[in-house]
């Protein structure tokens, strides 16, 4: 169950559910022994994917994966249980973000801008949506074991190219001429740009609790002057969008079987930038679960 508050208005209930999958490809990973090597095959992977919804349509949905598929591996683990493991790597990543849709939907095509269908009259209310390939980047994975004791950061960050929702094109909208910005933006609400991804997580168990702390950036700048229709496109502003993500949890595994107790706080900031339109949403969650480890 997740609690969802936007703003300052009234919080809403909604159901949750989620799957989350990490491997670790070093096969003597969290061994006994010291290991020094450089590994030219996957070191890590994971893939997560989380729903939420109210009645209906989904009201959220996020889609995340990555591979280190290369680096260094460091590791000292003595006979009792006591050490550390270091990788460093070069990983790449795929994400997505999309919320509920929005009133506004016209028809996608390729074979020109066809003004008479777009309904240019009417302020445009597009559903926020993010679609990034992680090119390439560094990740960090440092592991430290003591007796009863276990703590893991990773820090990653990537270089990227997304298809990005122009945050304040639905306010810009409603008070100036759209006819002729970016094909994909005026049809669907996006841009193509380059931007920049950041990310830490902190994971701490100690015996059967365990606690979270999770942080990430993402910026992005449109891609001017390469529409495919770029003839007809007489108003080829710039445009910027960012996200900040922050997450705390706490989790309880339940002695002798595979099902653990979660509750967590997450906020969501979210800005976009067109001309001298800023547009900012700001959104608080609380939630409980369950969870089956397998």
């Amino acid at each position: 169950m997740r609690r969802i508050r936007e703003g300052n208005a009234a919080g809403s209930n909604y159901f949750h559910a989620g799957l989350h999958t990490q491997i670790i490809h070093v096969p003597d990973y969290g061994a006994t022994g010291r290991i020094r090597r450089f590994v030219t095959s996957p070191l890590f992977s994971e893939i997560q994917l989380d729903l939420s919804w109210k009645r209906g349509p989904l009201e959220e949905s996020n889609f995340f994966s990555r591979v280190v598929y290369l680096g260094y591996i460091h590791q000292n683990i003595n006979n009792n249980g006591r050490g550390y493991s270091l990788m460093l790597g070069l990983g790449s990543a795929f994400s997505m973000y999309k919320k509920k849709e929005g009133t506004t939907n016209l028809p996608c095509t390729f074979k020109g801008r066809d003004l008479s269908a777009l309904d240019l009259e009417k302020p445009r209310d597009f559903g926020d949506k993010l679609s990034a390939v992680h090119i390439a980047g560094p990740v960090l994975d440092w592991t430290r074991i003591r007796a009863g004791y276990k703590a893991r950061l990773v820090l990653d960050g990537y270089l990227d190219f997304g298809m990005v929702n122009a945050l304040a094109f639905n306010r810009y909208s409603r008070s100036c001429d759209i006819s002729g910005v970016k094909t994909p933006l005026l049809v669907n609400g996006y841009y193509y740009g380059f931007g920049v991804t950041t990310s830490s997580r902190l994971n701490i168990d100690i015996g059967n609790f365990g606690v979270e702390g999770y942080l990430r950036f993402q910026s992005y700048g449109s891609i001017d002057g390469r529409d495919r229709f770029q003839d007809d496109v007489t108003d080829d502003f710039h445009l910027s969008d960012s996200m900040r993500v922050w997450r705390i949890g706490a989790v309880y595994r339940i002695p002798e079987c595979p099902l653990s107790l979660l509750a967590g706080y997450e906020g969501i900031i979210r800005k976009g930038i067109i001309k001298n339109i800023r547009e900012s949403r700001r959104e608080l969650r609380g939630f409980l679960g369950l969870s089956f480890v397998y």
